[in-house]
């Protein structure tokens, strides 16, 4: 009987993570995913540092990780989830 190895899957924190820790749990460099984003390591570098941020940025950089930005409005215990981002 041969065993299959399983890829590990990272855990993500429940709590807020940074863009640099979310690009580490997902295993990527900084020099990889700026050529993914096709931008200097200089300038990810900067866009990880910055504490204000375009939808836009956001959503490229999700998506260069593999993943998808979602954007919701919370008012209490509701939440709504915007459309087009």
């Amino acid at each position: 009987m041969t065993q299959q190895k399983r890829t590990k899957r990272p855990t993500f924190p429940s709590a807020p993570v940074s863009l640099a820790e979310l690009r580490k749990l997902r295993g990527k460099t900084q020099l990889r995913l700026a050529a993914e984003l096709d931008m200097h390591q200089s300038l990810l570098s900067r866009t990880e540092r910055r504490g204000d941020h375009l939808v836009s940025t956001l959503h490229r950089y999700v998506e260069a990780l593999g993943g998808e930005l979602v954007v919701s409005a919370r008012f209490g215990s509701q939440v709504a989830q915007l459309k087009g981002f």
